[in-house]
């Protein structure tokens, strides 16, 4: 699989590549993978959970008990990857395609939800600019605003 995903990569920086474009892409599969699998895992299934709970809900806002209840689940999970040695593959995997794709959460509700945890986390800039995971993504917003 990662030789057909690499030529799939090469095919499409061939076809958009040239002159004033250039593509940046994923070198591991989606966006929402990419996080999963970075430095803001927890974060990123905290957004998860929370979109779990609001899509879920017959009202858009999220109560401090259904907040404490995504924060407890986020620490035991993490308790139990970690002491079962996952990898951050298989922790990704877990958050991204067995959690959010099988349980048909919306992409959009967890990117907003996902973007309130960034605004509230101290240093973010800094922990974006110096995940290797997202450095594609940085890459193509440097490029476009130079």
């Amino acid at each position: 699989m990662p030789e057909q995903i690499s030529g799939q990569r090469i095919t499409k920086e061939t076809k958009y590549n040239g002159k004033n474009i250039k593509a940046f892409i994923s070198p591991n599969w989606t966006l929402e993978y990419d996080i999963a699998l970075g430095e803001l895992q927890k974060e990123f299934y905290t957004a998860v959970l929370r979109a779990e709970k609001i899509q879920n809900s017959d009202t858009y806002a999220l109560t401090h008990e259904k907040i404490a209840e995504v924060y407890d689940k986020v620490e035991t999970d993490f308790i139990s990857w970690t002491s079962t040695k996952k990898t951050e593959q298989e922790i990704a995997k877990a958050i991204y395609e067995d959690y959010m794709l099988d349980k048909k959460i919306s992409k959009a509700i967890v990117a907003q939800c996902f973007a309130v945890l960034l605004k509230e986390s101290e240093g973010i800039k800094d922990r974006i600019e110096r995940d290797n995971k997202l450095k594609y993504l940085v890459d193509a917003i440097n490029y476009v605003t130079e």
